[in-house]
């Protein structure tokens, strides 16, 4: 089975409860499950292991809104 997932895709293998996660044909993640799942376990079980590790969209890592700079020197 494959799902996709916010430009993710989770291959779980149909023989073993693993499953892989690509992200522009790269391999980024392996999901060692305890038991097969439904698209919807997949997904969420990635998305905690996506929460957990901190690997996040491209676009979200450089997000520096939080920052403001005030024009001192740093300490």
């Amino acid at each position: 089975m494959v799902v996709e997932y916010e430009g993710y895709l989770i291959e779980q293998s149909e023989d073993e409860p693993e499953a892989f996660v690509y992200r522009g044909n790269k391999r980024v993640m392996h999901l060692g499950l305890t038991r097969f799942l439904d698209s919807d376990e997949l997904i969420a079980a990635f998305a905690e292991c996506l929460r957990i590790s901190g690997l996040r969209r491209e676009d979200e890592r450089y997000d520096f809104r939080d920052y403001m700079y005030d024009g001192e020197e740093p300490c």
